[in-house]
């Protein structure tokens, strides 16, 4: 689990790197809290080695399946409807 009460009202993004940071530090993590959209999903995703998808919306996993398939990089997604999950 990577959020608690504490985190309400932060970024995931920057809870989520916290989080992972603290179980290997020895991984860079380069956490962006920014909108992903046409005109930097292939830069972003071109100096990636693997790419964590945790967005909300079906356009937003199109487009990163779409720029990991350009790209060549790995793309882990996440999904969840109420008591069911899904990672791919």
């Amino acid at each position: 689990i990577l959020f608690s009460a504490a985190d309400v009202g932060r970024p995931k993004v920057e809870v989520a790197a916290e989080q992972l940071r603290r179980h290997r530090d020895d991984v860079r993590i380069i956490a962006r809290n920014e909108h992903l959209d046409a005109s930097n999903a292939v830069e972003y995703f071109r100096d990636a080695d693997l790419v964590i998808d945790g967005s909300d919306t079906f356009t937003t996993k199109f487009l990163a399946a779409d720029a990991a398939e350009l790209t060549g990089t790995p793309l882990v997604w996440g999904s969840v409807l109420r008591f069911h999950g899904e990672v791919a």
